[in-house]
């Protein structure tokens, strides 16, 4: 009936709805999570849902939902869905941070005239997105790592072969290095594959659309199945669609 404050964390089965504010908590739904008045999160607050997110406003808030979401504005956050986005009401802006739809993205305005930085992605599943975004990040870390186990294998490998003994505190290193080369090269290989599965995904994938009514701003970055446009000068009344390897801009 009141507000989820700062530190909090609510857990349901089913649905969550809440007619205060939510601060800087935690809220997990298995079903819709509804906020009457809305969260600012000082960036900590998070909130899943299993299917879709109704909020007045989020600001500086983490957002995740299986299925869709429409809020009145959205500020300095992070907000995925698998459906629609829809931020209407009487501002219905984006400003500030990354928001995700693995459908379309419907706004009145986006950025602003300060050139805030805003992402605004379709077309793709957005869990297969952060995973294909982490793998990016980890499999170059893995390949470092595993040339470095390498070396440190192989040396010992030939300095042993050459009639060197080692202590049994450092053979035992020895070994737990070369468990750590092999995981490392399955771990690799599969991680590999699945990055490429996941490219030649987001390539095929045909994509969605975003619609500003009003207004998007220098600033903004669109991104449309992994094809990405940034947005240099004002541009109105419009609609974001994927064209082969470019994003084609129409009039709404």
């Amino acid at each position: 009936k009141g507000s989820v404050t700062s530190g909090y964390t609510v857990n349901a089965k089913g649905d969550v709805s809440v007619d205060g504010v939510v601060e800087a908590a935690n809220i997990y739904a298995g079903g819709q999570i509804i906020l009457k008045r809305g969260v600012q999160g000082g960036s900590k607050g998070y909130l899943e849902a299993g299917t879709n997110v109704i909020a007045k406003f989020i600001e500086s808030a983490t957002v995740k939902c299986g299925g869709y979401l429409q809020t009145d504005a959205i500020l300095h956050s992070n907000v995925s869905a698998r459906g629609e986005i829809l931020v209407s009401g009487k501002k219905g802006f984006i400003t500030g941070g990354e928001i995700h739809s693995g459908t379309s993205i419907t706004a009145k305005s986006a950025g602003n005239s300060m050139g805030t930085k805003t992402t605004l992605e379709v077309g793709i599943d957005p869990a297969l997105v952060e995973e294909f975004r982490a793998l990016e990040i980890s499999i170059p870390e893995m390949t470092d790592e595993l040339e470095k186990t390498s070396r440190f294998v192989m040396n010992y490998a030939m300095r042993i072969k050459n009639g060197e003994v080692f202590e049994p505190r450092v053979m035992n290193n020895i070994r737990e290095s070369a468990k750590r080369k092999e995981f490392l090269e399955q771990k690799l290989e599969k991680d590999m594959a699945r990055y490429m599965s996941l490219s030649e995904d987001m390539e095929e994938s045909e994509g969605g659309n975003i619609v500003i009514q009003g207004t998007i701003y220098p600033g903004c970055r669109i991104i449309i199945s992994n094809v990405m446009y940034f947005v240099k000068s004002d541009v109105s009344h419009s609609k974001f669609i994927r064209d082969g390897a470019d994003v084609k801009i129409t009039a709404i």
